[in-house]
């Protein structure tokens, strides 16, 4: 199945995102941010269409305006009177009309943006992989260098403040590593799909455990995991079933199916502490 150059491609571009989407996805999950990464989605749609019409790179216009969005979101919820809700309106808004401005004015259309949808991940070429592993390393390397402080600012942001972090730079560094799990995910899964190898391992894992670096050892392994898994059964079926899966829905498909029976695990696995608990009560 991986002899042949596209497959091992996928493979490998599926375990780069994995990796940064279950790390960083732990942090969306404790920050209670899974919204931020579903409007961020949508936000990149500007970067993308405008280096389609300019004849540049997706994967640069996508990375841009992630920037941008990750700045602006930062800048306007940093402002006591603007709620995070209100921020993301705005920008969701602004942005995606900017998108559909330029859409608009263009002649033709093109397969290369439903890329930006659903993503090609059997499409994806040695370059691909080069830019996707140039950011991931970057975000791989901040990540471990601002785990702490992360974590604190998820779990007491005023004792983190108290003992001289800047609160708004730490927003901002999630806001942007969230940014660059879109941008990898583009040609891999699509963006729309993005949201859910971001949010669904780490739901998954904190089912299953409440040490935070436990999470994000689980939550790599769910999304990498259920990656592998979802590019093998749509291989299979596509070529020996004779029945053609799309690859990025697949694999969702296999992350909703973890979490779900992670989900039921859990519950079975509580009923007996909850009824010790009753009893001991009376």
């Amino acid at each position: 199945m991986f002899a042949a150059p596209y497959m091992q491609h996928a493979l490998i571009a599926v375990v780069i995102v994995g990796v940064i989407a279950g790390w960083t996805g732990v942090h969306v999950v404790l920050r209670h941010l899974a919204f931020v990464a579903d409007a961020m989605s949508h936000t990149v749609f500007p970067g993308v269409v405008i280096a389609f019409a300019a004849h540049q790179s997706l994967f640069l216009g996508a990375l841009v305006a992630g920037a941008i969005t990750a700045v602006g979101l930062t800048g306007l919820t940093s402002r006591p009177r603007i709620g995070e809700d209100a921020s993301l309106a705005i920008l969701l808004t602004t942005l995606f009309a900017v998108g559909v401005v330029v859409v608009s004015r263009q002649r033709r259309y093109s397969a290369d943006l439903t890329t930006f949808l659903f993503g090609r991940l059997l499409a994806i070429g040695a370059r691909d992989l080069w830019l996707m592993g140039a950011v991931a390393v970057v975000a791989i390397v901040v990540l471990v260098g601002g785990h702490k402080e992360l974590v604190m600012r998820a779990f007491d942001p005023n004792g983190t403040e108290a003992m001289g972090y800047r609160v708004t730079r730490l927003d901002l560094v999630l806001n942007l590593l969230v940014a660059a799990v879109m941008v990898t995910a583009l040609k891999a899964i699509g963006t729309t799909l993005a949201v859910a190898m971001l949010v669904t391992p780490a739901a998954t894992a904190r089912l299953v455990t409440r040490r935070v670096g436990t999470a994000v050892v689980t939550s790599i392994g769910v999304a990498v995991g259920a990656g592998i898994v979802g590019l093998v059964i749509s291989y299979e079926a596509s070529v020996r079933g004779g029945v053609r899966l799309t690859t990025s829905a697949t694999i969702v498909s296999v992350l909703t199916l973890t979490f779900v029976v992670a989900a039921i695990a859990s519950r079975i696995a509580s009923r007996p502490a909850v009824a010790m608990s009753g009893g001991s009560d009376r």
